[in-house]
């Protein structure tokens, strides 16, 4: 019963995971088709929540041939709330230098959505979320049949 118990919780937890690897992927995947170019910050600052922060730019760029505006946030995982920006002071400094990497006025390299030109992100490091997505896979995959014929298969 606990082996049986304990395959079952494994295949949960791998069903979870992958569960949150595989959109983040797909999504990943997606934005890489889209136009990469240079925009202008009009504005440069702080989305603020409670003691939390994430970055946020408003830039002018110009998209088929036409000047355009949009708010730009960072990718995943950079796109997540700072916790504790309030209480913390190391946390404050490094978001408030990374906010200061890009000042009003100033070239900025983003991503636009061709389907939706207001959807733009900061072109930044993304983790190669597809290859780590497979091998994630592969050791759950391993981890399971290990399980599996430990728990079930005949001793010899």
């Amino acid at each position: 019963m606990i082996e049986t118990s304990a395959l079952v919780l494994l295949c949960g937890l791998s069903a979870y995971v992958m569960g949150q690897m595989v959109p983040a992927a797909v999504r990943q995947h997606r934005r890489r088709q889209w136009a990469r170019l240079d925009a202008r910050v009009i504005e440069a600052g702080l989305e603020r929540r409670d003691h939390d922060a994430r970055l946020r730019y408003l830039v002018a760029f110009t998209w088929q041939g036409v000047p355009r505006q949009a708010l730009c946030r960072e990718v995943e995982p950079d796109s997540r709330w700072h916790t504790q920006y309030g209480l913390d002071y190391r946390v404050q400094k490094v978001v408030d230098g990374r906010v200061a990497r890009y000042p009003a006025g100033s070239a900025i390299p983003v991503m636009v959505n061709p389907a939706n030109p207001d959807e733009v992100y900061l072109v930044g490091r993304e983790l190669p979320m597809v290859a780590i997505a497979s091998l994630t896979a592969l050791v759950l995959v391993g981890l399971i049949a290990a399980t599996v014929s430990v728990l079930f298969l005949p001793a010899h």
